[in-house]
């Protein structure tokens, strides 16, 4: 390690706090990196990667909770938008997020009886839906393979009914979906990674859906006019996120499109919208 490096270690927690803190600094350090590479085999290496190193993690824990909110991982301070402010916290987003579409399915899918996640990463949310809703026949595809694993073996572990298998949702043959038919389809955060096929994603989603679709996706064309939003818009154009998300979800021939803009994420930059998509 040169001494820039070693500098660079000692300064970290007097700096980051400042730079999280304030959404201008963020921001330019997000335009230095440029944009994120968005080809198939990309995501998958970089999020098997990623997915990979959760082992760890789950061989440590002992309790679902420990599972759904790591110590030491999650608890970690971060800067995050709550209630329209970007505050240096602590934040349980997994648990934020999962509350938010329990409670849509509870009030737009009453009738609801089973769910299938798309791009579920390590699978975490089904396991907190399926402990909250237990009556949920829950599954889950995942791009990364890794992700798949680590969602069996975690369902496996801790006891609940869950299923995981890989599936590129946008490119994929009707083969590949091994899964039944399920009442919802959900996304969280993934979709996100699709700028210009969203409408695709979407469509093969409600194909393999009976009752509908429920999105929580960061849709910049939802944020407000203000400093932050135009901040994050520019930030969707840089790093080559989804667009044009709002406008396709318009065209479809859906029963009711709802929509509610959140002032809270765990990003500073983004507004997510939480759609429920009625067929």
């Amino acid at each position: 390690m040169d001494l820039t490096d070693s500098l660079k270690r000692k300064l970290s927690p007097v700096y980051r706090p400042l730079v999280a803190r304030s959404p201008t600094l963020v921001m330019l350090t997000l335009l230095a990196k440029g944009k994120v590479d968005r080809r198939t085999d990309w995501v998958s290496e970089k999020y098997g990667a990623i997915w990979a190193d959760y082992r760890g993690h789950l061989d440590r824990a002992t309790r679902l909770e420990d599972w759904l909110h790591i110590p030491g991982f999650d608890d970690e301070p971060s800067a995050f938008h709550i209630d329209g402010r970007v505050e240096f916290t602590r934040f349980d987003h997994l648990e934020f997020y999962v509350d938010l579409i329990c409670e849509t399915i509870r009030s737009r899918f009453p009738n609801a009886r089973s769910i299938t996640e798309y791009g579920c990463g390590t699978g975490r949310n089904l396991l907190a839906i399926k402990s909250r809703m237990p009556h949920l026949a829950c599954y889950g595809y995942e791009l990364a393979q890794p992700g798949v694993e680590i969602g069996r073996a975690a369902a496996k572990k801790f006891g609940l009914d869950v299923s995981y298998a890989p599936l590129d949702y946008v490119n994929d043959g009707e083969e590949k979906y091994v899964h039944p038919k399920t009442d919802l389809a959900l996304t969280v955060y993934s979709i996100e990674q699709i700028p210009h096929a969203n409408a695709v994603a979407v469509k093969n989603m409600l194909d393999h859906s009976k009752l509908g679709s429920i999105h929580l996706e960061p849709v910049a064309e939802n944020y407000p006019w203000t400093y932050r939003g135009l901040l994050g818009r520019l930030y969707t154009h840089q790093i080559d996120l989804m667009r044009n998300f709002d406008g396709a979800v318009a065209a479809m021939k859906l029963k009711a499109v709802h929509r509610r803009v959140l002032d809270t994420s765990q990003n500073p930059l983004m507004y997510p919208t939480l759609y429920a998509l009625e067929k």
